[in-house]
């Protein structure tokens, strides 16, 4: 009988953590040995048997299924709501090009999203004339959200908000922007890259029209997989991709063409079943591990750093501790020292295996905005955060 998963057993599943301190899991998180396991097993699968033959193609789709099925209630949503993709970013184009931009439209962003993100806007502004509104959101909560109700108008057509910041790991009020975007009728896009698998995320809760995530980061997934959710009350006919499959080709004639499906409109050629597979094992060892066991050790670890933080002249925390959200995505700020300086003292870290990164904080880039970013995991343990604090106090002064 297999034993049930826990944080321990994990880290023992993470060949990284026996010759480094990784705290990277904010850009890509280490697949463990099941999930690894679980995508061989299906590639050696697909290679003794294939991937055409008609037995062997239902057990396929069969995993498959259960997989999409395993994410859309780990959302809270239906399978019918979510698309696979191949990272976040590729989700977010997705939405972003499905709508039809013209001169003086508008889309409102925060100031804190995705570098990806501001590289289509910047394409919607030098392409079609497209007005970029950027919201700041290194301020107070409160000022944020009016700022926000301040940006919109009748010309805006989407809404695009981290639900954890990227760069500095501040948690933003998601909800409260869908419910001021709601009220002018206006959808909004949620990027969850950086909060699913650290806390529940219960899509149907934030009430977004669109939602993006990775698998590859606290989720421990596979690399190279992320999802993309339409709300079904919004409309699939209504979402439309930039480029979309003409199944009238291969269609039998003599029956009515049904409507295309989310899956059928954003899933464009041949993907990787295993991938998706394996991604089906990831979530559940965060199901078996449970997040009030997740959230509650990554809080501690914070709070180790966060004293070790306090006590140091010049470095201080930029992210905002939100108890109600656990995050363990944490940015410092380091007073005096420039950009060449902090990126040398990572990289002397990473001479001795503790793994950080350098991190500007806007897009593009102010060279005079920049952190030293840190993913606390839940497989990383307090030991290695004492480790961290000492390289800190040595490295940052």
């Amino acid at each position: 009988m297999k034993s049930k998963m826990t944080l321990s057993i994990l880290r023992k599943e993470l060949p990284i953590t026996e010759n480094s301190h990784y705290f990277l899991t904010g850009s890509h998180g280490p697949a463990p040995i099941s999930v690894l396991n679980e995508f061989r097993n299906q590639m050696e699968f697909e290679a003794e048997f294939g991937l055409q033959g008609g037995l062997y193609k239902k057990e396929i789709i069969a995993r498959e299924h259960d997989s999409r099925t395993a994410l859309a209630t780990f959302l809270g949503v239906t399978p019918a709501e979510i698309s696979i993709t191949g990272n976040t970013s590729e989700a977010m184009q997705k939405i972003i090009r499905s709508f039809s931009w013209e001169k003086n439209s508008e889309l409102v962003v925060s100031s804190l999203e995705h570098v990806s993100t501001f590289s289509i806007c910047r394409e919607l502004s030098d392409k079609y004339g497209v007005t970029i509104k950027t919201v700041e959101a290194d301020t107070d909560e409160s000022i944020f959200l009016e700022s926000f109700q301040d940006a919109l108008s009748e010309s805006t057509k989407l809404v695009v908000v981290s639900q954890i910041a990227s760069p500095d790991g501040r948690l933003l009020p998601v909800e409260r922007v869908v419910n001021i975007a709601k009220e002018k009728g206006i959808p909004v896009a949620v990027d969850a890259a950086q909060s699913i698998g650290q806390f529940p995320v219960d899509i149907k809760d934030i009430k977004c029209d669109f939602l993006v995530g990775s698998g590859h980061k606290w989720l421990l997934g596979p690399m190279g997989i992320g999802f993309l959710y339409v709300n079904n009350e919004y409309g699939f006919s209504n979402f439309r991709p930039e480029f979309i499959p003409d199944v009238k080709l291969w269609h039998q004639k003599e029956d009515p063409l049904p409507p295309l499906d989310l899956k059928q409109r954003a899933e464009v050629g041949t993907y990787s079943h295993a991938k998706i597979i394996a991604l089906g094992k990831a979530l559940n060892n965060i199901n078996q591990i449970g997040f009030s066991q997740i959230t509650s050790h990554v809080q501690s670890l914070s709070s180790l750093l966060s004293n070790a933080v306090s006590k140091m002249q010049n470095t201080r925390m930029i992210t905002p501790i939100n108890s109600s959200y656990p995050s363990g995505l944490i940015s410092l700020k380091v007073e005096g020292r420039s950009a060449k300086d902090i990126q040398n003292a990572v990289a002397e870290m990473e001479r001795e295996k503790i793994l950080l990164k350098f991190q500007w904080l806007t897009a593009p880039y102010d060279i005079d905005k920049f952190a030293i970013r840190i993913s606390l995991a839940m497989f990383n343990t307090n030991k290695e955060v004492n480790h961290l604090n000492d390289a800190l106090k040595t490295y940052l002064g």
